[in-house]
């Protein structure tokens, strides 16, 4: 049986089994549009990746090009990190499966950050060596703060005492949109306390309750809003129902316009996850800039109400007439 790990950070754990669990020899591969702190984890664990571009349908990790990589120098790997984009529930197995067929020792790490937190996990398949979830800011249930896992139970897990500091976390998170922005590529200074405060001490059970307790009143909401945002806008805009837990995603055009407009109106949607390659000083991910081009996430948290939704409805729906009549 499976022990659930449990840190302040979900990134704490990610750096703890990459710092003392797997072979560092060895190089990572990453989705291109993967949240920036994970291959800012790697690199403090002292952990080599490389980024492969997406699959168009699914925005997560282009299977088949990590399957030919894989069966071209399976032995200059030594895992592969899956991350669930916008915390889609789809089934990933057939994929590690394969992965395992080419070579067992690939360390597999089924990254549920942005999925509805699953605490049933008796006994991970032995095709999945970690699986993890956040329940830290903006994630599914946002506790502010707080990740849990499962490792395989023939690792060991080491818990590593760092230094924190949320002002250096602030700090690092302002650097990395700034490059984003600018883009910019971002040069990574390991004297920052940015990762996790590994001496919070707090009840594993006390944890899990809490985040079980909240569950069903996030699932609640999310689907109000949704609903929302469902009957309201052009079903041609929005992502397949398996997109829209963490947030409501649609594909728009001029994103960057509309998303200027919402935020010019005193509300606020976002436009994650772009490519980091380039951040990274690795090579472009076509699929993954292009997607992302189009994509804006709508608030259906506890940030946003009946009212928001509707509000930002009305905004996407204006920027859309107008650009109907542009043309």
């Amino acid at each position: 049986m499976n022990h659930m790990i449990v840190e302040h950070r979900a990134s704490l754990i990610l750096f703890n089994v990459l710092s003392g669990v797997i072979d560092k020899t060895k190089t990572y591969i990453l989705p291109a549009n993967v949240c920036p702190i994970v291959p800012l984890t790697y690199l403090k664990a002292g952990v080599k990746f490389e980024f492969v571009d997406i699959n168009f349908k699914t925005l997560c990790v282009d299977e088949d090009l990590v399957v030919s990589k894989l069966l071209t120098t399976s032995q200059d790997y030594g895992g592969v990190h899956y991350v669930h984009t916008y915390g889609i529930e789809n089934d990933s197995n057939n994929f590690f499966k394969k992965i395992k067929s080419i070579n067992p020792s690939i360390f597999i790490i089924n990254d549920k950050c942005l999925n509805v937190p699953n605490f049933q996990v008796e006994n991970l398949p032995d095709f999945i060596d970690l699986e993890f979830y956040s329940t830290g800011y903006s994630k599914f249930v946002d506790i502010g703060w707080g990740g849990f896992g499962y490792l395989q139970p023939m690792y060991c897990y080491p818990r590593n005492r760092l230094p924190y500091k949320a002002s250096d976390l602030e700090k690092l998170t302002l650097e990395l949109k700034k490059c984003l922005e600018e883009k910019l590529q971002f040069q990574y200074k390991e004297s920052s306390n940015w990762l996790g405060d590994s001496s919070y001490r707090f009840s594993s059970n006390h944890y899990v309750n809490l985040v079980k307790d909240k569950i069903k009143e996030v699932q609640a909401h999310k689907a109000a809003l949704n609903a929302i945002y469902y009957q309201e806008l052009p079903p041609e805009i929005q992502l397949p129902d398996i997109f829209q837990n963490w947030r409501f995603n649609i594909l728009v055009p001029g994103r960057n316009e509309l998303l200027k407009k919402i935020l010019n109106a005193g509300l606020f949607a976002s436009a994650h996850y772009a490519s980091v390659t380039n951040l990274f000083g690795q090579p472009n991910a076509p699929c993954a800039e292009k997607k992302n081009e189009f994509i804006l996430n709508l608030f259906n948290d506890f940030r946003f109400d009946v009212n928001k939704s509707k509000r930002v409805v009305s905004i996407i729906k204006t920027h859309l007439d107008e650009r109907i009549y542009k043309c």
